[in-house]
């Protein structure tokens, strides 16, 4: 999910994933899996307060920006 610079600190974000989250339990769905492409720790860290846990490091798949970047 991107959000845009202006609405950042707003909150929307968690509140995006909270709707999404209750959507999922409702369709009976019990795991989500997200990816980010690193280095993002603003978006690590609304991850973890999410309830989303690291479970490892591809590295050099993502091409972004005119670079190879790791995702998590």
């Amino acid at each position: 999910m991107y959000v845009a610079e202006s609405s950042r600190r707003t909150g929307i974000a968690r509140t995006l994933y909270a709707s999404l989250s209750h959507l999922l339990a409702k369709q009976r769905y019990y795991r989500a899996y997200a990816g980010i492409t690193l280095p993002n720790e603003a978006s690590v860290a609304l991850h973890g307060a999410v309830g989303f846990e690291p479970v490892g490091v591809y590295r050099g798949v993502a091409f972004k920006l005119d670079r190879w970047c790791d995702v998590s």
